[in-house]
């Protein structure tokens, strides 16, 4: 048996190597909704996340899912958000200047900020 995947050799005891994946990305959770849908028998609840990651250099990445309890669906939204990653110009550790976008029914407004004020998000 060849050792690439994760079962163990033959006669060889034990759980199988879990790869531990370092944080290379600072996720912030922005929001959490509670959705339903209605069946016959009532409703059935699910929930949805929207997550924003960056490594605080040039890469920032926002993604929603959806699942049955809320780690599900925040672990869902930081995967979708690292599959949108997308790199930023940055100057001095800020934005060079004001960004504005309007996308569905979201009013998306970033601005520069001095050194140490972080992330600040809000609907």
């Amino acid at each position: 048996m060849d050792n690439n995947n994760n079962k163990p050799a033959r006669g060889g005891r034990g759980r199988p190597e879990m790869k531990t994946e370092e944080k290379q990305f600072d996720e912030r959770v922005i929001h959490i909704d509670r959705v339903a849908r209605v069946v016959k028998g009532g409703r059935r609840f699910r929930f949805r996340a929207l997550v924003v990651i960056g490594d605080h250099k040039q890469q920032v990445g926002v993604g929603s899912a959806k699942g049955a309890d809320v780690t599900t669906a925040v672990t869902k939204a930081t995967e979708v958000a690292k599959k949108h990653l997308t790199k930023i110009a940055v100057y001095k550790g800020t934005l060079p200047h004001d960004a504005e976008a309007k996308i569905s029914g979201s009013h998306i407004l970033i601005m520069p900020a001095s050194p140490g004020t972080g992330l600040i998000a809000a609907e």
